[in-house]
């Protein structure tokens, strides 16, 4: 966790299950109360629902909102946050990144595990490629912020990296995963912005 002084924060978060503290946040307020949760839609229950929707449930909660604007049809982004990747040859580790699927799903089979995939309600946004690396996450501006406000960000992931079918839990691969949230307390939308103060995971 990190907290920072920030007029306006975007919070950017890779691959993630992101829960604040509890409550939601009324319309730019000019103070917020402490435990008050600032995001839109924290948990990817969504924020609309098909009337269809069964008690406790949110179909058709997501969209297509990418970070270039461009709908996909492996991009399903959780309502109120938008999807962002590197695609092309990363210039630090030489490695060629592609564009993720996304999705976010449902706490049934076969996401119910062993291990679970999500930690706790009924929805989270799982982003997968097969045979690419992936960097890959979720962000949203938050707004309404006053100056030199103290923010937190807290987020929960599962990952699985493997070339075998079989064990749940890991196996040889020589990639790992790694997980990170950030702040960028400008307020930008470009999660590669030196600006976005990181937390590693």
């Amino acid at each position: 966790m990190r907290r920072k002084d920030v007029r306006r924060a975007t919070l950017v978060a890779a691959v993630l299950i992101l829960g604040m503290l509890p409550g939601w946040v009324n319309a730019a307020p000019p103070v917020q109360e402490p435990g008050q949760n600032l995001l839109k839609n924290p948990g990817f229950e969504g924020i609309t629902c098909n009337p269809a929707s069964p008690p406790g449930w949110c179909y058709d909660n997501w969209t297509r909102d990418t970070y270039n604007g461009i709908p996909y049809g492996e991009i399903y982004t959780p309502q109120g946050w938008v999807t962002f990747w590197s695609e092309g040859t990363n210039p630090v580790d030489g490695r060629k990144y592609g564009r993720p699927e996304c999705k976010v799903i449902p706490n049934q089979n076969p996401f119910l595990g062993p291990p679970a995939r999500i930690r706790s309600g009924n929805y989270a946004i799982m982003q997968f490629g097969f045979f690419r690396s992936i960097d890959s996450g979720v962000y949203q501006v938050v707004t309404g912020l006053a100056p030199h406000a103290t923010v937190q960000a807290s987020a929960y992931a599962h990952a699985w990296t493997c070339g075998e079918d079989g064990a749940p839990y890991s196996c040889s691969e020589q990639y790992q995963m790694r997980f990170r949230v950030g702040i960028d307390p400008n307020g930008g939308t470009n999660p590669w912005s030196p600006s976005v103060i990181w937390a590693e995971g």
